[in-house]
């Protein structure tokens, strides 16, 4: 929808090789894009408005003495912070973290650490206001995280951490090529997405002052009545990782498809495949969800895809007005599943006959819970009208909607 077609003749650069673009939080109509090579470009209401380089902001050329410098201010990474704040990354530089303030002025920041780093792929903050990032390769590849404790232009009470090495909590010892990308959970852990497979941060406070710290690969018994386990998705290369309303977690790979694993990595819900489903790629380049909605949106290699999957953002409280059950009633040529939409997080729901026998239990994902119209035995339910009583997960309030087959 944006308004491109004119912007190579307006600036006389070539505009392409976008990495990453951010909404203002303040204004949905005013957003902002990097170039891998050509610096920031601003937009309004989808029009173009002005590009930003080494001419007009802290931006860094990468090769200065090139006859065309301007092709090397390379960026990644926009995020904005809760102050409204836009951060991005000028990789290759010697101080990489560039941020437009909210009242219109810039100022980057230095750490020798991050000096020359290339390939940062997203900037999270966590609850407690600190950044993290992901160099993605070379010999500055790995996980950086910064407590600036609220004070952007004073750098003196600043507490910095970057880990290129992992070293799992068995004591063996990865030195991946490539950090691709890293996802926090509604728990708090970071997953982490690497060339050597899947690894977590627990705690990040330990991450940060914990010189003896390991990260966490998730065990899967082998249940062939051994004590043997097997690290999920070891060895496997990790491209992109989203953590949806539910708290699972969607692991895409560099050849492999996409996983839905759950809460804490144990099961494997779904793998999808170019074989098993229409994704038109193996190769996943990024992933994230829409929360309200839960639809799953899939970068590939060949395209974007989407996926309407079971988990979305959950109520705050249990309320009958707000639940919807669709559709209802429910027709003898409909097979597909039923909805019940606006619960709350891991509420209860349990399908009855009217006269109180169960037919079928489950939970919601955040707050949406999926049935098949199926009795606990795998039959269809027969015509009529069944309870769907929906309790929160305290157990103190419990609300009853109804459906009605036909059949």
């Amino acid at each position: 929808n944006f308004e491109e077609e004119n912007i190579t003749q307006q600036t006389n650069v070539k505009y392409q090789n976008l990495t990453s673009i951010a909404q203002d939080p303040n204004d949905p109509t005013h957003h902002f894009a990097t170039s891998a090579g050509q610096g920031l470009y601003e937009f309004k209401d989808l029009k173009f408005v002005q590009r930003y380089d080494y001419s007009n902001s802290p931006l860094r050329t990468l090769i200065p003495v090139q006859s065309n410098p301007i092709n090397y201010v390379r960026c990644d990474a926009l995020q904005y912070d809760t102050e409204g704040n836009l951060w991005m990354i000028n990789t290759q530089v010697d101080s990489v973290i560039v941020i437009l303030k909210n009242d219109g002025t810039w100022t980057k920041l230095h750490y020798e650490e991050l000096e020359l780093a290339p390939n940062f792929t997203k900037i999270h903050f966590d609850a407690k206001g600190r950044l993290w990032t992901n160099s993605k390769r070379l010999d500055w590849n790995g996980i950086f995280v910064l407590d600036y404790n609220g004070t952007i232009d004073d750098t003196s009470d600043d507490i910095h951490r970057k880990r290129s090495v992992i070293v799992n909590q068995d004591g063996v010892i990865y030195e991946p090529y490539y950090y691709n990308c890293f996802a926090q959970d509604l728990n708090g852990q970071i997953w982490v997405g690497t060339s050597s497979g899947l690894f977590v941060i627990e705690d990040p406070e330990d991450f940060i002052y914990n010189d003896d710290f390991t990260y966490t690969q998730i065990k899967i018994s082998r249940n062939d009545g051994t004590d043997y386990a097997d690290y999920l998705f070891n060895g496997i290369e990790i491209s992109a990782i989203a953590v949806d309303a539910a708290n699972r977690k969607w692991i895409g790979t560099s050849s492999n498809g996409i996983y839905l694993v759950s809460e804490d990595g144990q099961e494997t819900l779904q793998h999808f495949t170019t074989e098993n489903s229409p994704l038109i790629s193996d190769q996943i380049l990024s992933i994230t969800i829409n929360p309200q909605t839960g639809e799953v949106m899939i970068g590939t290699f060949l395209g974007l895809v989407s996926y309407m999957s079971d988990a979305n953002t959950p109520a705050t409280e249990l309320d009958k007005n707000n639940v919807r059950v669709y559709p209802n009633p429910v027709r003898p040529e409909y097979n597909g599943i039923i909805t019940v939409d606006g619960l709350t997080r891991n509420a209860e729901v349990k399908i009855t006959t009217i006269t109180g026998q169960l037919v079928y239990s489950g939970h919601a994902n955040g707050g949406l819970f999926t049935w098949n119209g199926c009795n606990q035995n795998g039959k269809r339910v027969s015509s009529g009208v069944y309870n769907i009583i929906s309790t929160n997960a305290e157990g103190k309030k419990a609300i009853v909607n109804r459906i009605t087959f036909i059949r």
